[in-house]
């Protein structure tokens, strides 16, 4: 992620309106964990292009890792406003409902996501993460199934397991 940013940073004293360099820096920034300037990235990106889905969504990871579910729904709002055939923005708010406790929302979104791409494996998981807090174990086991037959690879395949195993004992 650091020589992403680098290069974005290159590339944005080049080219400082170019909306793309702000939201692929921005999502550097948010693979290092360093979320607000992502967040300031992104409203420049937004600034110079409010069309441009990509920089919505990742504003809303940037605000959903800082503790700000109200903004990053917002943001993954307007995503699906913007482009309401991005399976990604569907997905990532389903995602958001998971950490808000809103585990019905969570799986309406990821089933939308899933009927745009029926091979987004996050959509999947985390459809298969909310069946679980529900207690609806049947319909989680056929997403998890569903998900091994995507070919995600063992070692995300035993982490999603786990997390199944977690949710199953805090509901």
């Amino acid at each position: 992620p650091e020589n992403a940013q680098l290069a974005y940073s290159e590339a944005i004293g080049l080219a400082p309106r170019i909306s793309i360099a702000y939201v692929n820096r921005g999502a550097a920034y948010n693979d290092m964990k360093q979320y607000d300037n992502a967040v300031e990235d992104l409203n420049e990106a937004i600034r110079l292009d409010p069309k441009e889905v990509l920089a919505y969504i990742n504003r809303a990871v940037a605000h959903a890792e800082l503790g700000q579910p109200d903004q990053a729904k917002q943001n993954y709002d307007e995503a699906i406003r913007l482009d309401p055939l991005d399976a990604w923005a569907y997905s990532g708010r389903g995602g958001l409902h998971l950490r808000t406790g809103e585990y019905e929302l969570a799986v309406q979104d990821n089933e939308e996501a899933i009927r745009l791409n029926p091979r987004h494996s996050l959509a999947y998981v985390n459809r298969a993460l909310a069946y679980t807090y529900l207690g609806k174990d049947e319909e989680a086991r056929q997403d998890i199934e569903k998900v091994g037959t995507l070919g995600i690879g063992s070692i995300l395949m035993t982490a999603f397991e786990a997390s199944i195993e977690e949710a199953k004992k805090r509901r």
